[in-house]
């Protein structure tokens, strides 16, 4: 399993719970089926630029804070990781992590 896949998934898992959100009703909402997010907050799935862009939106969060993991002592996600992605992302993606980077100080 990817890192970045896991990451993300953690991440969609942790917000879902955060809100009381059942896995049917975030993929109802996605338009995508319930095995499917399962098997992407497990990690063993990736998804396109425009559900990852549709999950920051329902979730009211940058897209790029998807891809930060979070532990108790803060992101563990290196610079040069995160600047690998940020190639890969389109220029509004692109300036999302550019905001969380500033943000976190990095």
């Amino acid at each position: 399993m990817g890192k970045i896949k896991a990451i993300v998934g953690d991440n969609i898992r942790r917000l879902r719970r955060e809100r009381g959100w059942t896995q049917a009703y975030v993929a109802d909402s996605l338009g995508i089926t319930a095995p499917f997010l399962t098997m992407i907050e497990s990690g063993q799935r990736g998804m396109s630029l425009e559900l990852i862009e549709s999950l920051g939106e329902l979730f009211d969060v940058s897209v790029s804070s998807l891809f930060i993991a979070y532990e108790t002592e803060g992101a563990v996600v290196s610079r040069q990781e995160l600047s690998a992605l940020k190639k890969r992302l389109t220029m509004k993606m692109t300036k999302m992590i550019e905001d969380t980077i500033s943000e976190l100080g990095v």
